[in-house]
């Protein structure tokens, strides 16, 4: 555990350095580097045995492209997606180590993750949006690899929603999608934005909610429709298919952690709204993660999808937090606190008592631990 503990504290650390060092851009490159390194090594340098994905496809699909002479036959023979299957042929033509193959996808997440926090360094605590990041989510990226970078990705991309750019934000999310077929639900991100401005937006945020959750839970006949139409390909459907009818699983941790920021919401959703850079459509996350979780207990498909309304709180909960604390520097300390130990708390149970992702505890020869 305590591998883990370390990372969080550096990296942290790390990230409060950037953000409080105004002069000196030179310690500051390298605090920013050593921030995206030190969690990327560490995710690395794991053994193969750490994390599920990994040995369930991780290891063998990298093989694979190792063993390939070319990209088209690797693609053929293998059942994934496009950009997944491109990157892992990329890191092959230099490298046979699985090792450093899960090192460079772990810098591009976290690469993505660090240039999402910090453009928004002027607007919320970067330690805070990175200590959340790693408590909630880094595990995670052991195993989720194709969904990671995906998410890392429309993460990423937001910064194209409040600035309007439609186009740039389309095309971050067909990257994403690339990588995991569940990325194309964020274009829901999108749309909860702009109606979250609507003057009647409490109509169209419930339409959403209620459409959202019936394509969920008829997934099989929207992917019919699709197939049916051409939109995807035969391969394409049978292997979304196939993951859609797998059921997920029910966590109370879960439950009690999104339901929490959902009251938390509810209670000073009023004073939030306020804010120019807080309006309902984060709001809408919050409620969407939460009732697509409720939905992924019976059908995994639903499970996934919330992560990319779940990640925007990496964004906003700072925001929340400084704003229900009224910025006074006794209060903001003692809500920062109780939340910093909420957060651990839920990675300490989450992790290491229920063994979320098969990542306790960390072990790596490489690292003689």
């Amino acid at each position: 555990m305590i591998i883990y503990i370390l990372t969080f504290l550096i990296t942290v650390l790390l990230t409060y350095a950037v953000q409080k060092n105004k002069k000196n851009n030179a310690m500051k490159i390298i605090c920013i580097i050593l921030a995206i390194f030190i969690p990327s090594f560490v995710a690395g340098m794991r053994d193969i045995t750490i994390g599920t994905d990994v040995q369930i496809y991780g290891e063998s699909f990298f093989r694979q492209a190792v063993q390939s002479a070319s990209f088209i036959k690797y693609y053929n023979t293998i059942n994934t997606d496009f950009g997944y299957a491109l990157l892992n042929f990329i890191v092959s033509r230099f490298t046979s180590d699985v090792n450093i193959f899960l090192f460079i996808m772990q810098l591009i997440i976290n690469g993505l993750i660090f240039a999402t926090i910090y453009g928004h360094r002027e607007k919320s605590p970067m330690w805070f949006s990175m200590l959340i990041y790693l408590t909630v989510y880094y595990c995670t990226t052991y195993n989720y690899l194709r969904q990671s970078i995906a998410l890392a990705i429309i993460l990423y991309s937001t910064k194209y929603i409040e600035q309007k750019k439609l186009k740039k934000y389309l095309l971050g999310v067909i990257i994403a999608t690339s990588f995991h077929a569940t990325a194309i639900f964020a274009v829901i991100l999108y749309v909860i934005n702009v109606v979250a401005k609507r003057r009647n937006r409490i109509v169209y945020e419930m339409a959403i909610i209620l459409i959202g959750v019936i394509v969920t839970l008829q997934i099989n006949n929207v992917l019919q429709i699709l197939y049916q139409m051409g939109i995807i390909s035969e391969r394409y459907y049978s292997y979304i298919d196939t993951f859609a009818n797998n059921e997920g699983g029910f966590s109370l941790v879960d439950v009690i952690y999104k339901g929490m920021w959902v009251v938390i919401y509810m209670l000073f959703g009023k004073k939030l709204r306020k804010e120019a850079e807080i309006n309902s459509c984060y709001g809408m996350c919050l409620w969407l993660d939460l009732i697509f979780f409720f939905c992924g207990t019976k059908l995994k498909y639903a499970g996934r999808i919330a992560y990319y309304f779940g990640y925007t709180t990496i964004l906003f909960i700072p925001k929340m937090v400084e704003k229900i604390s009224d910025n006074r520097k006794g209060n903001a300390n003692i809500v920062y606190f109780s939340i910093c130990c909420i957060l651990i708390g839920y990675w300490y149970v989450k992790t290491v008592l229920y063994g979320a992702n098969e990542v306790y505890p960390y072990t790596s020869l490489i690292l003689g631990i």
